[in-house]
């Protein structure tokens, strides 16, 4: 268990830095610091999706677990939600940076 415990903890600091990095390329307009975070933040969400659906297929039989793989789902659309918001800044810092290049015939 201490392996697992170590690994999330590692997983997180990485998500401070990870989330650093964006803080840094959301001021300088660099999209490509976006990416990791990004990544990293997808598989947080996953992981909690399919978390919730362990929790429903072990224990749909009680009712604290359904409430619990609920709650984790909602926590999850939140994630989810600011994943997005991320997104489309990257989406809107690709349209700035993207080259407006003009074919001009003789």
């Amino acid at each position: 268990m201490k392996v697992v415990g170590g690994f999330f903890i590692y997983y997180f600091l990485l998500m401070i830095a990870f989330a650093l990095t964006m803080v840094y390329g959301l001021r300088r307009g660099v999209r490509g610091f976006l990416l990791p975070w990004l990544a990293g933040w997808f598989i947080i969400c996953l992981f909690q999706l399919v978390f919730g659906l362990w929790l429903i297929g072990g224990y749909y039989i009680y009712l604290d677990a359904v409430f619990a793989a609920f709650c984790n789902w909602l926590w999850m659309g939140y994630n989810f939600y600011c994943w997005l918001v991320v997104l489309s800044s990257y989406k809107v810092l690709l349209q700035l940076q993207s080259p407006k290049i003009e074919l001009l015939w003789p």
